[in-house]
């Protein structure tokens, strides 16, 4: 009785594997090659790295010591914290929507200078006694090509508007300590409450002084 021996296609010698596995990783290598690609850095802010913000950072603290101001005036702490946190040459604006400036009574304001802050920020507590200022979402941006930093959050005012100024709001007498010439107010007997939504951005320099202070009310909530 005679064998014959069947030779399989799946069967090779070693020397044809070690040609295949070495061909393998020769395109393999090539591969890896072609796909790392140096990308140039991108020079839109949008895309660009923030940076990290130790959670002790003194910057993290500003939005509460502003929301402690707002509903706790007090005119000594206001210019504690303006003349220790601002810069001198500080430019604050106040920008509110058509829809409250239809109120006749608030308007978009900008002023410059730490003392003429504290005379503005005087006004609107005068007229309403009750001022709820509250702090919904805080965030703190940095930027690898930005010198300074910032402060966003998302804020609300709500209270009780009971003293109208009869004179305009930016012409209402205010002295050097926050001091409000209450002359030039007047009660109202039917006091209206507002409800205000918006946002408070703080643009801070490399010393992390706040140079931009910007509040922008953009919604009327009734």
């Amino acid at each position: 009785m005679h064998c014959r021996t069947i030779s399989s296609p799946f069967t090779s010698s070693s020397s044809t594997v070690s040609i295949t596995q070495s061909r393998y990783i020769e395109e393999n290598s090539r591969k890896k090659k072609r796909s790392r690609v140096t990308r140039r850095p991108s020079t839109n802010p949008a895309f660009l790295p923030s940076l990290r913000i130790l959670r002790r950072d003194v910057r993290r603290k500003y939005a509460d010591m502003i929301n402690n101001i707002f509903n706790n005036y007090d005119t000594k702490l206001v210019s504690e914290f303006c003349h220790t946190f601002m810069s001198p040459d500080l430019h604050y604006s106040d920008t509110v929507c058509q829809e409250i400036q239809s109120m006749s009574v608030f308007r978009s304001v900008y002023v410059q200078g730490v003392t003429s802050f504290t005379r503005r920020v005087a006004i609107p507590f005068y007229m309403i006694p009750d001022q709820i200022f509250c702090l919904h979402s805080v965030q703190v941006c940095k930027r690898s090509n930005e010198v300074g930093s910032r402060v966003v959050a998302k804020v609300s005012m709500r209270g009780t508007l009971l003293y109208l100024p009869q004179v305009p709001i930016n012409s209402v007498n205010v002295d050097d300590e926050g001091n409000v010439d209450q002359s030039q107010f007047e009660i109202q007997l039917n006091p209206e409450t507002i409800n205000f939504e918006g946002m408070c951005i703080m643009y801070l320099d490399e010393n992390h002084h706040i140079r931009v202070f910007e509040i922008v009310m953009d919604k009327y909530v009734k």
